[in-house]
């Protein structure tokens, strides 16, 4: 695995969070097909992606062990 910057994570949550491009990011295949045949449940799950996404990065890279959510932060 590779290490993600957060910095493209919030671009792609802004731009592609509709359909879900930003879980692809991370690696989250299965909540990025959800969140693409949903429309990201038409919008409402965008804007919660937008107020949550540095607890979601963070979140995502210490399950794959890239580095700890406290380093991150």
């Amino acid at each position: 695995m590779t290490e993600k910057k957060y910095s493209t994570y919030v671009w792609m949550t802004i731009l592609f969070g509709i359909f879900g491009g930003h879980m692809y990011y991370i690696n989250e295949h299965g909540k990025g097909l959800k969140r693409t045949f949903t429309m990201n449940f038409l919008a409402l799950g965008w804007i919660r992606d937008i107020i949550m996404m540095k607890k979601d990065f963070n979140t995502a890279m210490a399950q794959q062990g890239i580095l700890s959510a406290r380093t991150r932060s």
